[in-house]
């Protein structure tokens, strides 16, 4: 490609080692910080609940005042799963393989030429080193997001001052309610009389109301 190697004759060799070494330092600093994350350091997180004082991260959780023991694949009530957490353990996997593609990165900062840059593109200990770090990378990124998304939103359906119940309360449904709240972070039920006086049943957790069948079967 004409445009790629125009920009390598203009960059040099120099900026390429550059580029190529702080482009994988930054992204080997960062999955540290994500895998030593709460309760090893409390500011870094993936949740955060029970307004701001419950942080969870890869391998435990925090509180302003304690920690949990770091351990993989923990469990937090009905909202944070084990197979999420134990999915993590992909961030310190991928610090590894970071690892090794640094290593093999760094000696050319000493070395003014540009075989040896070609000789390290294609070594087999950095490919390896890249393509496994790049997998990683794409599996755990979704996992993570999407994961602690789903656990974010059943800690909103299962407290009941988040979002969602004070949405409840602005557009008055139900009318009269009695709530009662499961402990350990479980499900929310609430129960009550509807305005046609029969009874229903809410859980937060599927939004699914249930009336008792009338002699009718309505």
């Amino acid at each position: 490609m004409p445009g790629v190697k125009a920009i390598q004759t203009r960059l040099g060799y120099g900026a390429h080692v550059m580029i190529l070494f702080i482009g994988t330092f930054a992204v080997f600093l960062l999955s540290l910080l994500i895998t030593f994350s709460s309760p090893f350091i409390k500011s870094i997180y993936f949740l955060s609940a029970s307004r701001n004082t419950l942080f969870f991260g890869a391998f435990g959780f925090a509180t302003p005042t304690t920690i949990s023991d770091s351990r993989l694949g923990y469990e937090y009530g009905a909202q944070v799963l084990e197979p999420l957490t134990s999915a993590m353990v992909l961030w310190g996997i991928l610090d590894v393989f970071l690892f090794f593609q640094l290593m093999g990165v760094i000696p050319l900062l000493w070395v003014h030429d540009s075989a040896a840059l070609n000789a390290v593109a294609n070594s087999t200990f950095f490919n390896v080193s890249s393509y496994a770090s790049t997998t990683l990378i794409t599996v755990a990124w979704p996992i993570s997001i999407v994961g602690w998304s789903v656990a974010r939103r059943s800690f909103a359906l299962s407290v009941p001052d988040s979002a969602p119940q004070l949405g409840l309360m602005l557009i008055g449904w139900p009318a009269d309610q009695s709530q009662v709240n499961g402990t350990g972070g479980g499900t929310t039920t609430t129960t009550g009389a509807g305005n046609d006086g029969r009874f229903y049943h809410y859980r937060q957790t599927t939004r699914e109301v249930t009336r008792p069948r009338t002699a009718s079967g309505y």
